[in-house]
Formats: structure tokens, C-alpha cells, sequence
């Protein structure tokens, strides 16, 4: 796979997944924005009273959205890295981190939604597809400075067919901004 190809492939990956990645609390919970540390929010046994369908849309496309709108400086400045050096590789590195920050942020925002009845088993099955999502992203940006091109493309491919799965997930829950793809 062209260096360029794979590094358009990650970021788009993980701002078409949506809404990134969810922590679990016992995992990697410390990583930051510039506002501070998100708090993440476990989903209650029962869903807090007007806790619908239509706003859990509402407010989950709202947060992608917005996710996107973070991630697209980030798209832009990693299609600008054309040439395959070290330099341009811990650019990546460092812009795919960012990204992850971004995307662990949006996270959050999600946990914290309420759950509509009857939905809750799916939504977490998406929020802890996207926690596999940003696992994946960290994994390819440690590997990256290490011109190891198997483990990349192994790692790449995993996120491909998570990021596929996880968009299938949004869209039956009919979600369109986390499910679109901006290809």
C-alpha cells in the first residue's frame, strides 16, 4: 500500500468511524484534551427518563460532527506529507496521536448520553468498537517510525474491517453523521 494511500486510509478511518473511541475505565483513561481530562460516564442501569431514540441521534450526530470538524485540519496537513522520510512519519505519528485525543474526547461526550430503552446493548457494542478503533490508530502511530510496512498493513487492515463494522452499527442505530463515510 502507497505511504500516502495508508495515511489518508487512517485518519479518514477514524473520523468516518464517527465518534472515535470509548474508554473503558480500566483502560487508557488518562488521555487528555486541552480543557482537561474527560470524565467518562458508565452507562446507568435504567435510562434516565426521556432518554429517546431521536435525541440519542441528535446529540451522537452533533458530537461526530463535531469530531469531524476537529479532524479535518488534521486530514489536510497528513495529505500535505507526500514524501516517505522520518521527518514526515513523525509528523504522522504526531497527528494521528492528536487525533486519537480528539476522537477520546468525542468519546466521552458519548458515555455520557443517555441510552434510549431498548437500544443500550448496540450502543455499546458501537462505543466499544470505537475504543478498538483508536487502539488500532495508537498501535499503527507507535509502529510507524519503525518502518515495520507488515504490522502496518495488518494493523490498517484490522481498522479498515472495524471502521466498516462499526459504520453498519451506526447506521442500523440510525445514526447518519457517525455512519457516513466521507470518502
Amino acid at each position: 500500500m502507497p505511504r500516502h494511500s495508508a495515511v489518508l486510509t487512517i485518519l479518514v478511518a477514524l473520523a468516518v468511524a464517527g465518534c472515535g473511541s470509548t474508554g473503558k475505565p480500566s483502560s487508557s483513561a488518562t488521555t487528555g484534551t486541552s480543557a482537561g481530562t474527560p470524565t467518562r460516564v458508565t452507562s446507568a442501569a435504567a435510562p434516565p427518563a426521556g432518554a429517546t431514540t431521536a435525541r440519542f441521534i441528535a446529540a451522537a450526530d452533533s458530537i461526530c460532527r463535531a469530531l469531524r470538524s476537529q479532524q479535518q485540519p488534521l486530514n489536510a496537513r497528513a495529505q500535505a506529507l507526500t514524501q516517505e522520510t522520518a521527518s514526515a512519519r513523525a509528523q504522522l505519528q504526531a497527528l494521528l496521536q492528536q487525533s486519537v485525543v480528539y476522537a477520546r474526547a468525542a468519546d466521552a461526550k458519548l458515555q455520557a448520553l443517555p441510552r434510549p430503552p431498548g437500544e443500550t446493548a448496540a450502543i455499546e457494542k458501537l462505543l466499544a468498537g470505537y475504543d478498538h478503533e483508536a487502539t488500532e490508530v495508537s498501535s499503527f502511530a507507535d509502529i510507524l517510525t519503525k518502518q515495520e510496512p507488515e504490522k502496518q498493513r495488518s494493523v490498517l487492515g484490522s481498522l479498515e474491517r472495524s471502521t466498516a463494522t462499526d459504520r453498519a452499527l451506526a447506521k442500523s442505530l440510525g445514526l447518519k453523521v457517525c455512519a457516513a463515510s466521507s470518502e
